[in-house]
């Protein structure tokens, strides 16, 4: 369930006030302990210290943001007895503090209470525990419990029979054998391996009153398991049994920037201010950071969603480095759909047969027209036949919509997959292209088998040779400086028309399509491919037919619907020495013409500044707007309870 619930502050806040020093002073000393150990809110500031952002040692005074965290878990626990939380961090708001000093109070307070840190890094954690260390020496010597023989990685508290334990993300099989009563998993996005750990790490919590599972995270990307699990926890169904929190940056008091004099809002801000009820404070330091931010030439605002995002959307989307710009994602997340129909393709016999099947392989979005001579093309990614790697996918598009017309994806030997290939093109239509790519020998022995049943219609390129002669190569070979050509023309669907990509599987991996740099040599290009642990069989298949898309003379027929409005006359970000491909229609009366390819750098002649490349850039900005997100309310969460007074011990 999603807690999407901005409270009353005033409310809030008058309910988790400590109280105030001359009626806690009044109290005995027996009453000051029942109070404090009870109510964290009481206990937290006058026990627990931290570092501020000067370094200097305070005490541990909860934000807006921590109350709100604190509130919504109390309401968790007072409804099911245990708290299930995932936690969307923005930059900085104390979510990991918060936790910590929780953990602490109840591991201190409790019988029989093992807790458990668990971070992707080394750093990460032994920064937490350190955080534990500070809590524990500076806790009142009343109520700071004996500790026994304690270490680096463990702190023991044997009286209690408790104890606080940590451990990284990169070692195998962590606390697997363990009983943990509170886990905390800090940056479970960044984590390798999350899928692994999170199989064996969550099952040593047992399912029972008073247990603990707090997995927080800044988004890294879509698709991997944070964020698998992120939608899963606010889906409805799950109740206040798993509940997703996000806080949104502009509840933190310290992202404020002073109002100069003449100040006017810009018609975006109207909308911030309109739907997020942002003040003028805040307002400026969005234009503060936005200025500031690193990144490319009119793109700042993204670079701003991704390290400050106003809703748990953008947090995802403007996430991670990828390939593909996230506002683009988000513009062709409107066009998916979903398949009008699924099939299998039975290969036990010659003649092949399509079949129903509800969880087939082949997936249909477009009733192909199989009387139309070249009007198809299928790119093609051969997988390496592992079980746990990619899958084989086919993609067949439309050549005059450029729309994908069907997916074919799942394990298959090669061979096999060259006869599925030539079964799948003859079924489609006439004179139907395959490009398959050959990257490090495992197409080869698809178009092999494509060439030895004479399937005519393959893909090829010609290379010359340092002789002055020329070799003709079957397939598509994805090196480091062709790869990035290849996805480039994926992209300019993407930017261009994105209504023609229509899977939702090629969507979500796009989302996990990153660069990677080289550590070692940042001055190296960088890796264009999936992220640890995802797939990009999709992407690669989809963007093998934008390539036979882009490089075909379509037809004039149903051209009239689909003359641009704009041709992108501007590089963008990933772009290789200009040689990314990009089309321009010429009208011809009133029928559209033919569709000329030529190099981007021939249609950059009259950028000639910086300043005409930035408003070049702005168009092409204001001439695809991104959709707004309102935020909505999943639940209503009660009203705030009574505040619980304190215990008078001895009558």
């Amino acid at each position: 369930m999603l807690i999407e619930v901005k409270p009353n502050w005033k409310k809030l806040e008058a309910l988790y006030a400590p109280t105030p020093d001359e009626v806690f002073d009044s109290y005995s000393s027996d009453e000051q302990e029942a109070l404090i150990t009870d109510h964290f809110h009481e206990y937290a500031p006058r026990n627990l210290k931290i570092r501020d952002k000067d370094g200097a040692l305070v005490p541990f005074k909860m934000n807006k943001s921590q109350l709100y965290l604190h509130w919504i878990l109390q309401i968790q626990k007072r409804k099911t007895g245990r708290n299930r939380v995932i936690m969307l961090k923005g930059r900085q708001w104390g979510g990991s503090t918060y936790t910590e000093a929780w953990f602490y109070h109840e591991t201190t307070k409790r019988f029989g209470c093992n807790t458990f840190i668990f971070s992707h890094e080394d750093k990460s954690t032994r920064t937490l525990y350190e955080m534990v260390e500070r809590f524990h020496q500076h806790d009142d010597p009343h109520l700071r419990p004996v500790t026994g023989k304690s270490n680096a990685q463990e702190l023991v508290f044997p009286l209690l029979d408790s104890k606080y334990e940590m451990a990284t993300a990169g070692k195998k099989d962590a606390a697997r054998s363990k009983r943990i009563t509170l886990l905390h998993w800090s940056e479970m996005a960044s984590s390798p391996n999350a899928d692994g750990h999170k199989r064996g790490l969550l099952q040593t919590v047992p399912d029972k009153d008073g247990t603990a599972i707090v997995k927080e995270s800044t988004a890294n990307g879509v698709g991997n398991t944070f964020h698998e699990d992120w939608l899963d926890a606010i889906n409805p169904e799950t109740g206040w049994d798993e509940i997703g929190i996000f806080v949104p940056w502009y509840w933190h008091e310290e992202y404020r920037r002073k109002v100069p004099e003449g100040f006017e809002r810009s018609p975006e801000e109207q909308e911030l201010v309109a739907q997020y009820e942002l003040d003028d404070e805040q307002l400026m330091f969005r234009r503060w950071k936005t200025r500031t931010m690193k990144g490319v030439v009119g793109n700042r605002d993204d670079a701003f969603k991704q390290e400050y995002p106003m809703n748990w959307q953008e947090a995802f989307l403007f996430s991670g480095s990828n390939r593909f710009r996230a506002s683009d994602l988000k513009e062709a997340e409107k066009h998916l759909r979903d398949p009008l129909a699924v099939y299998s393709v039975d290969m036990s016999e010659k003649p092949f047969k399509i079949v129903h099947n509800p969880r087939g392989e082949l997936s249909i979005y477009e009733m192909p027209n199989k009387q139309e001579r070249g009007l198809y093309g299928i790119g093609a990614d051969v997988a390496k036949g592992l079980e746990h790697g990619d899958d084989s996918v086919g993609c067949a598009a439309n050549m005059v919509t450029g729309e994908t017309v069907w997916e074919w994806s799942g394990k298959i030997p090669s061979h096999e997959f060259g006869d599925l290939l030539n079964f799948l093109g003859h079924w489609t239509g006439q004179r139907v292209e395959i490009c398959v790519e050959t990257t490090g020998g495992y197409g080869d022995n698809t178009v092999k088998q494509l060439q030895r049943l004479h399937y005519s219609h393959l893909y090829y390129t010609e290379r010359r040779n340092r002789d002055g002669s020329s070799e003709r190569r079957v397939g598509f070979d994805t090196t480091k400086n062709s790869k990035p050509r290849l996805i480039a023309e994926l992209d300019e669907d993407l930017i261009n028309e994105p209504h023609v990509i229509v899977s939702k599987k090629t969507w979500v991996q796009m989302g996990t399509f990153v660069r990677k740099f080289n550590e070692t040599n940042p001055h190296m290009a960088p890796k264009e491919e999936a992220q640890n642990g995802k797939h990009d069989d999709h992407v690669i298949a989809r963007a093998l037919a934008s390539l036979l898309y882009h490089r075909r003379t379509p037809r004039a027929v149903g051209k009239k619907e689909k003359v641009r409005k704009r041709i992108i006359a501007a590089t963008k970000s990933g772009l290789h020495h200009g040689e990314k491909l990009y089309r321009s229609f010429q009208a011809a009366t009133n029928a559209a013409g033919p569709v000329l390819v030529k190099p981007a750098r021939e249609q950059l002649d009259e950028i000639r500044t910086v300043d005409d490349m930035k408003r070049a850039v702005q168009q092409l900005r204001e001439d695809s707007p991104i959709k707004a997100h309102k935020p909505h309310t999943d639940v209503s969460v009660p009203d705030l309870p009574a505040r619980r007074q304190p215990r008078r011990l001895g009558g």
